[in-house]
C-alpha cells in the first residue's frame, strides 16, 4: 500500500489536489506563504515511502489556513502550501481561480 495524499486534521480527513481546473492541466497549485495562516499540525496516516521499501507510522504535517477559504472546506501544508480539500467538500472557484496562487509544472 502506498502513501496517499491524506492528512487527518480536527477530527477530519483531508485529501491532496492538484487544484488543476482549466487546460491545459499540466500544473499544479500551490499556495504563497503570504497567504496562510498557520493553525496546527495534522497527521498523515501510516503507509509506505514512496519507493515502497519500508512501512512507515504516522507523521505530523504542519497546516494553515488559507486566505478566504474556511478550514471545513480545505487546508494547506506549512510553508509548503499544497492544498488538501476535506473529503466532502468541493473546493471554491474563489480559490483555484485567485491571482495569488502558484502554478507549476506538474511532473
Amino acid at each position: 500500500m502506498s502513501r496517499k495524499a491524506i492528512i487527518d486534521f480536527d477530527g477530519h480527513r483531508y485529501v491532496g489536489t492538484s487544484m488543476r481546473s482549466h487546460p491545459p492541466y499540466d500544473r499544479t497549485g500551490r499556495i504563497p506563504v503570504g497567504h496562510l495562516e498557520e493553525i496546527g499540525t495534522g497527521t498523515r496516516p501510516p503507509g509506505r515511502c514512496t519507493n515502497h521499501s519500508r512501512p512507515e507510522g504516522p507523521r505530523p504535517e504542519r497546516v494553515a489556513r488559507i486566505d478566504g477559504v474556511s478550514a471545513a472546506v480545505a487546508i494547506a501544508t506549512f510553508p509548503g502550501g499544497r492544498v488538501y480539500r476535506r473529503e466532502d467538500a468541493t473546493l471554491p472557484v474563489t480559490l483555484t481561480g485567485a491571482p495569488w496562487v502558484e502554478w507549476l509544472l506538474s511532473n
